[in-house]
């Protein structure tokens, strides 16, 4: 018999090849082992290189995702704020430009392309309003402040001519505001209708006393014109003194007017500035009076006059009698006389 019947070694006739496991009748048949250093396989198993969650080679985990840039993510935040502060002038303009050079850069990088074109999009749109904010604040808003203040300086013009207008020749109605009565004025010894337009500035002491004091408060036009508006200037007065029984007898006894104008010219008549132009006799209410007209030495004054009259009966006043009276008008309206002539007609004694 030949050593390859056995298939086994030259040396060894009948022997079966080195590592064969020896085959003996009845023995079960096990599986043939792998080759040293494999890794066995089992049922279920996956092969190597498949585990789950590796997508490299065999038994080696991928590298993960390296991310945003944190230059993308800076130039996003800049534009943002840029974005919501552009209306404020220069503080969103000067943001709006710094998030467009981020915006740039992070462009450059490969992680920050998305988040780079976001930021400049925004920045662009809040250099916009940036720039149109800038416009409005200093020149839209200048220029509508500047018609404003034009509008009423035009506005104040106007007004102004017209009031130049109504003191003018043809709204000054001086019959009107020379109105020679309207106003009744009352004291415990006499009244009268006084004119409308001067004021009452009788207090109740000098209305116990008989004092009576009307007076024409108001201004002057460029035409000399006067209007009663009760303040400014005084430019004309009624005014009634009494005088008590010892001062009415210096001059002279009650009753005798000569004697009391005579005595009166010079503490009171001489100092009220101007000239006797006319001397006349008239009556209030039943009693006899001197008047006598003076040429004013104002140029505004139209007419002054004074009234001396000795009252019917003495009245009592302040602890004394007083029955001697004078009786003043000046006035800067032409229709002086008709003033006058009113107190004369409506003068009452009490």
């Amino acid at each position: 018999m030949s050593n390859e019947s056995y298939g086994g070694h030259p040396d060894q006739p009948g022997q079966p090849p080195y590592g064969a496991q020896p085959q003996y009748p009845g023995q079960p048949q096990y599986p043939a082992q792998p080759p040293y250093g494999a890794q066995p396989q089992y049922p279920g198993q996956p092969a190597p290189g498949q585990y789950p969650g590796y997508g490299g080679p065999a038994g080696y985990p991928q590298a993960p995702n390296p991310g945003v840039g944190g230059l993308a993510i800076a130039a996003l935040i800049v534009s943002i704020v840029a974005f919501l502060s552009g209306w404020v002038p220069f503080v969103g303009l000067v943001l709006a430009i710094v998030g467009l050079v981020l915006g740039i850069l992070a462009l450059r990088k490969p992680r920050g392309k998305g988040l780079g074109i976001t930021a400049i999009v925004l920045s662009a749109l809040a250099a916009l309003t940036g720039i149109i904010m800038l416009v409005v604040t200093f020149w839209f808003i200048p220029a509508a402040i500047e018609s404003e203040i034009q509008q009423y300086d035009d506005s104040t013009e106007l007004w102004a001519e017209e009031d130049e207008s109504d003191l003018g020749e043809s709204s000054f109605d001086e019959a009107e505001f020379s109105a020679v009565s309207g106003q009744f004025i009352e004291t415990p010894c006499w009244s009268y209708d006084g004119p409308q337009y001067f004021t009452n500035n009788i207090s109740s002491t000098d209305v116990d006393a008989c004092v009576g004091k009307l007076e024409l408060w108001g201004e002057y036009d460029e035409d000399d014109n006067f209007y009663p508006t009760g303040a400014g200037m005084i430019a004309g007065q009624i005014g009634v003194m009494p005088l008590n029984l010892d001062a009415s007898n210096a001059y002279g006894p009650v009753g005798d007017l000569d004697a009391a104008v005579e005595g009166l010219q010079e503490p009171f008549f001489s100092q009220q500035g101007g000239e006797a132009i006319g001397e006349e006799t008239v009556t209030l209410d039943g009693a006899e009076a001197r008047l006598i007209r003076y040429e004013s030495d104002a140029a505004d004054t139209k007419t002054k006059a004074f009234l001396t009259v000795f009252s019917p009966e003495p009245y009592p006043i302040a602890g004394t009698q007083a029955q001697l009276f004078v009786i003043s008008l000046v006035t800067p309206y032409s229709n002086g006389e008709d003033q006058l002539q009113q107190i004369i007609d409506s003068w009452e004694w009490k």
